[in-house]
């Protein structure tokens, strides 16, 4: 978060990138655990 924030601070299209980038990996990251375990950290 402390990149993105920097990136919009700055208008840093790089560091928007690289943001960008780490998110859609934790989103894939994500996506790839069953949905009931899912469910379950959501929970917690």
């Amino acid at each position: 978060m402390r990149r993105l924030t920097e990136a919009n601070l700055h208008n840093d299209r790089t560091a928007l990138s690289e943001s960008l980038d780490l998110l859609g990996e934790i989103e894939s990251a994500w996506n790839a655990i069953p949905q009931a375990q899912r469910a379950m950290a959501v929970e917690s």
